[in-house]
């Protein structure tokens, strides 16, 4: 395709002047990045920042080889449509993975729960690949069992106690 002059805006081609006549826009990117390849999903108990544990939805995948590979959208979803159990993709949860990092831990997923996870590749000039193979995961249950609490005490009074402790 072709570009006019009118839709460069001014101040784009020399000194603020755009030249008349029509430019070939055979130069612009506008062909999609391929789609990361060899996407594999793993559940665990790990550790939130604070030191909590918590259920992990781990995903990790190859970039595609793009040399103006931006960044890599992932998408995950525990809602289904219907009865039949497909996944639901009208509000996934979405994450956007800088190009090079290959992996994404999604901390605080439920666990015993099946969760999709979709990807696409997205260059510098936005153009977006496919999307790849929906795959499925069944998340680890938490197994962790709080912490003992410390400290205990109980407080008599009139028709009942008062228990407290420290966690």
């Amino acid at each position: 395709g072709q570009v006019t002059n009118q839709d460069i805006a001014p101040g784009a081609v020399d000194g603020g002047q755009v030249q008349p006549g029509v430019i070939d826009a055979t130069h612009f990117d506008t062909e999609a990045p391929d789609a990361p390849t060899g996407v594999t999903l793993d559940s665990l108990v790990g550790t939130n920042p604070d030191g909590t544990p918590t259920v992990v939805l781990r995903i990790s995948w190859i970039d595609p080889t793009a040399s103006d590979l931006h960044a890599v959208f992932v998408e995950h979803t525990s809602t289904q449509l219907g009865d039949g159990g497909s996944p639901d993709w009208t509000s996934p949860s979405q994450n956007i993975v800088g190009a090079g990092l290959e992996s994404l831990d999604v901390l605080g997923v439920l666990g015993s729960t099946t969760y999709w996870v979709r990807l696409r590749a997205v260059d510098v000039q936005g153009n977006l690949s496919l999307y790849t193979t929906v795959l499925s995961i069944d998340t680890t249950r938490d197994t962790v069992a709080p912490s003992v609490p410390t400290n205990p005490q109980a407080v008599a009074g009139f028709r009942g106690a008062i228990f407290k402790w420290d966690v």
